[in-house]
């Protein structure tokens, strides 16, 4: 399986949040509970950021520790392996709250970062 460099992983990330953004743009907590298919991207976007926050080096970790990197990982792991488990309120909160937090933390990160 080819590599690719961190980098290209936090833009996947900054790619992935926006498109949850645009999913829960029009969207209610009650409207995302009745709407599988949305459910189901959000879920894949937040897998995919998890996954891809597992390739930044541990300089970048310990440089950036305001970035919930743990969590990040670890929303990822319930998805993967427990998805039966998922709590659609912890979802909405994610999509509409943390991930815009960590938006704005993987744009300070790009910006130090020059890329």
């Amino acid at each position: 399986m080819p590599t690719r460099e961190w980098r290209f992983r936090i833009l996947d990330m900054l790619d992935c949040i926006a498109k949850v953004r645009t999913y829960t743009k029009d969207l209610s907590q009650a409207g995302l509970a009745n709407d599988d298919k949305t459910v189901d991207a959000i879920l894949h976007n937040i897998e995919i950021i998890g996954e891809a926050s597992r390739h930044v080096p541990k300089r970048i970790y310990e440089k950036y520790p305001e970035i919930r990197w743990i969590d990040i990982r670890g929303m990822r792991n319930i998805i993967a392996h427990s998805y039966f488990g998922v709590d659609l309120r912890i979802v909405w909160r994610v999509a509409t709250r943390d991930l815009l937090t960590l938006e704005k933390q993987l744009k300070v990160l790009r910006a130090a970062e020059d890329f």
